[in-house]
């Protein structure tokens, strides 16, 4: 299905399906060359690696890895086409997660597929630099959504782990959409047509701290 809203055009489909991506590039090609390509679609796989279920395991990896391949793919191939190895003639940019780095308990899966996705960004940056294509990935810490306000809301207990992701950022709150979106914004312009191959965390210092120096500051 394919609608337009607030200046916006969409198209609905499966992500994990060639063909969805397939009619986004025809879409996107009424308006013009398409010279940016984000890929972000998620779908939380919950569990430990003894804990997932394959019917879980299966449609998570074929939303957050096997989507953002089938996306990439589909966009390499027509930047290529209009490609002529000198000017910079497409930027991708692939929604990783904080979790591609350090662990969190019961989210095996999710970091296995965010993992693959920097790896794959690495991988096609490699690939197609002298072909004027630029590939990059964002890996968010915490940010508020659905997704993170779903897995709050079906928690045993919200607050404990409101609390507990909380002392995660030692800039004392959630990261937004918005900020999310300035970074891929940067990905995609001019400002980073030097940059390639690059994982750009936006996680509010999550990573900047040893654990257990967060209370020192405070």
């Amino acid at each position: 299905q394919t609608g337009a809203i607030g200046g916006l055009s969409s198209v609905i489909g499966d992500v994990s399906e060639r063909s969805s991506h397939e009619r986004a590039l025809e879409r996107a090609q009424q308006f013009g060359v398409v010279e940016g390509w984000v890929n972000c679609a998620g779908y939380n796989i919950l569990g430990s690696v003894i804990e997932v279920t394959d019917a879980e395991l299966t449609r998570g990896v074929g939303v957050n890895l096997l989507g953002v391949f089938l996306g990439t793919a589909v966009a390499v191939g027509a930047m290529i086409e209009r490609s002529d190895g000198n000017t910079p003639r497409g930027a991708i940019v692939n929604i990783s997660s904080i979790q591609a780095s350090v662990g969190f308990l019961g989210f095996s899966a999710y970091a296995m597929t965010k993992g693959g996705i920097e790896s794959l960004t690495h991988q096609v940056a490699a690939e197609y630099v002298t072909s004027g294509i630029r590939c990059n990935a964002v890996a968010p810490g915490l940010i508020v959504g659905d997704m993170s306000e779903k897995l709050v809301a079906e928690s045993d207990d919200p607050e404990l782990i409101l609390s507990a992701w909380r002392q995660i950022t030692p800039m004392g709150r959630w990261g937004t959409p918005t900020d999310v979106a300035n970074a891929v914004s940067f990905l995609l312009g001019d400002r980073s047509s030097f940059i390639t191959g690059e994982v750009l965390a936006v996680n509010g210092g999550a990573l900047t701290l040893a654990p257990g120096q967060l209370q020192r500051l405070q």
